[in-house]
């Protein structure tokens, strides 16, 4: 292909990695500038939920390890988890930040589009050579020079930039469906706050003291043990070979409120286990170490089993209706009383005795089916999005792969 060349990252791009920065002088003040650790660094998003500070006073002397909109960062420790790649980039609402040691920033040289070049580095093929050269048991790593080394096929400029356009109108589309998501969920939160915390439609009712507050006198006041069943899950290692069912774990569910069944990794398991542990549509999933309290809802027919780290539960009844409890578990009430019962001081854990012991307004069935039928709109929304997601995503993995061996040729005129 007339103007492609076979090339190495370093050659088309600065590569360069942060400073170790001392946690005694972090700053717990919000307002000052974040720190981007690898910790922080997802797949292809931040997790900024525990982001450390750097006072805003001394930035001028870190200058240089000031972050751009569209840095590329990648994780030098621990690059890859079984949820894929750690790696990124920055935009305006990341900003201000400060790149952190064991992180490389990847910019252009102006001989190769930024855009082009993350996606070329969120392709299979840069995750495979990241796998074939991370050495170290405990913590695999990686180095700047061995990123540096990376080999691929470079298309000239203006075929780069084509490439880019087409699968940033992609990448655009996910993150729209993204933040539409975000708002279907902000809702349903909302929606259930109003009637179960804050009873704004039933204010007209009578109401009667309880352990929870004056409560309508058709609403009960139940241990949450009583009502519900728990199951402890399975205990086996995650693999990406499709050797067995789905296998849910906690870091499937602690970041988001929904599940995103295409990064989810599989595990070996006997038939009879699989019944045992199988998940089912309206299961829901709650994490007991690590992060207790992060929960989830199955919401889709698929064959599934979840993690030791995890626990199920179901109703007892039909009177509890299963979105009810899903959003129960989300609200201010159970997430800070679950926060405060937690055991452990670096790692915090929580029994499924532990999880259940505390109470639930119950209201009757009838008010919990009209809240489910609400909320159900939204999440049947926010499902249809998760899956378009999957198929973009799976959409750009298919062209990058088509463009860079040549298959689709955007060298070609319009006309022709």
């Amino acid at each position: 292909m007339n103007g492609w060349q076979e090339t190495s990252l370093g050659q088309h791009v600065n590569i360069d990695s942060g400073f170790p920065f001392k946690s005694k002088y972090y700053s717990d003040d919000k307002g000052d500038i974040r720190l981007l650790r690898g910790d922080n660094i997802a797949q292809q998003y931040f997790r900024w939920e525990k982001a450390k500070y750097w006072p805003n006073d001394s930035l001028k002397v870190y200058e240089k390890f000031r972050l751009k909109k569209d840095d590329i960062v990648l994780a030098m420790d621990r690059p890859w988890i079984a949820a894929g790649l750690k790696i990124s980039k920055i935009r305006e609402i990341d900003l201000p930040a400060l790149l952190v040691q064991r992180v490389a920033r990847l910019r252009t040289k102006g001989s190769i589009n930024q855009d082009f070049l993350y996606f070329l580095l969120c392709g299979k093929n840069f995750t495979n050579y990241i796998l074939s050269i991370q050495t170290g048991t405990g913590v695999p790593h990686i180095s700047l020079q061995q990123i540096k080394d990376y080999k691929f096929i470079l298309p000239p400029l203006e075929v780069q930039d084509k490439i880019a356009s087409i699968l940033v109108s992609l990448d655009n589309k996910i993150q729209l469906n993204n933040q539409i998501n975000k708002t279907l969920e902000d809702m349903a939160i909302a929606l259930y706050k109003n009637w179960f915390v804050d009873l704004g439609p039933f204010q007209d009712r009578d109401f009667v003291e309880s352990d929870l507050g004056m409560i309508p006198t058709t609403w009960k006041v139940e241990k949450l043990s009583k009502i519900v069943n728990t199951q402890y899950g399975f205990t086996e290692s995650a693999t990406e070979e499709k050797v067995g069912p789905k296998f849910l774990r906690g870091t499937d569910i602690n970041k988001k409120p929904f599940i995103e069944w295409n990064l989810v990794p599989y595990c070996k398991i006997e038939k009879e286990n699989f019944q045992k542990y199988r998940l089912n549509i309206g299961d829901i999933i709650i994490i007991r170490m690590a992060d207790p309290g992060k929960v989830a809802i199955v919401e889709k027919e698929l064959d599934a089993v979840f993690a030791s780290y995890l626990i199920r539960i179901t109703p007892k009844t039909n009177n509890v209706e299963a979105y009810y409890l899903f959003y129960y578990f989300q609200s201010a009430q159970y997430q800070n009383y679950i926060s405060g019962a937690s055991n452990g001081t670096t790692r915090k854990s929580a029994s499924a005795k532990l999880i259940t012991d505390t109470n639930i307004l119950l209201p009757p069935p009838n008010i919990q089916k009209e809240f489910v039928e609400k909320v159900s709109l939204y999440r049947k929304m926010l499902n249809s999005n998760l899956d378009e997601n999957d198929r973009l995503t799976k959409t750009k993995e298919y062209l990058l792969q088509k463009f860079l061996q040549g298959e689709i040729n955007l060298s070609e005129d319009k006309e022709r």
